[in-house]
């Protein structure tokens, strides 16, 4: 505690809750610039990814978004994507819009750089729940056109995406185009049984 009050009463940083920020944006690019790209920079990411899980595990505090940034940062992506969306997917659900955006993006990367198609297209969905909740349905829109065009996925998963493009087609104002998406996700979800596609379509 003494080095943490010693180091706020350089100026260089300020306490904000529980985090240290820097006072100036020079300051804070020009120790980015001494320790990006050092080898011991990853293994601390590592070190402190590890540290949140122990804590999430002793305490059964949600831990997800700080071991999915820490993960992503040790350069462990496939390691990463689990917890960052889950971390979406909590945000959402709180309400959290502009946070599940931010991590929807983590998780895209964690995703690009792992190859797992799949956990792309979560992330991207997510990204796209976000943006409407945002009320940004243009950005929204063009996500899920990526996203489309971008991979092969099994009908359920083109029928949940219909279901977005359904809310991205009524949030712009389009009734007539959201019709034959929600038409054809109702198909789907019948031929597949999906109980809880059917409620929502």
């Amino acid at each position: 505690l003494d080095g943490l009050d010693a180091l706020v009463a350089t100026g260089l940083v300020r306490q904000r809750g529980s985090r240290l920020v820097f006072e100036q944006e020079g300051i804070r690019s020009a120790a980015l610039e001494l320790v990006v790209g050092r080898a011991e920079l990853q293994d601390l990411h590592r070190r402190l990814a590890d540290a949140w899980t122990q804590l999430g595990k002793s305490s059964g505090t949600d831990v997800d978004l700080p071991v999915g940034k820490h993960r992503l940062a040790s350069a462990a992506p496939d390691l990463a994507l689990a917890p960052l969306l889950r971390s979406c997917r909590t945000a959402l659900q709180e309400g959290r819009a502009v946070l599940a955006l931010d991590v929807s993006r983590q998780a895209s990367q964690a995703a690009e750089h792992s190859n797992l198609a799949m956990a792309r297209v979560e992330a991207i969905q997510r990204r796209v729940e976000a943006l409407l909740e945002l009320d940004r349905p243009e950005e929204a829109g063009e996500a899920l056109e990526e996203l489309l065009h971008s991979t092969h996925m099994d009908r359920r998963t083109k029928a949940r995406l219909r279901l977005l493009g359904a809310d991205v087609a009524m949030a712009l104002g389009k009734l007539d185009a959201a019709r034959p998406l929600l038409d054809e996700a109702a198909t789907t979800f019948e031929a597949t049984r999906d109980r809880l596609g059917i409620i929502d379509t």
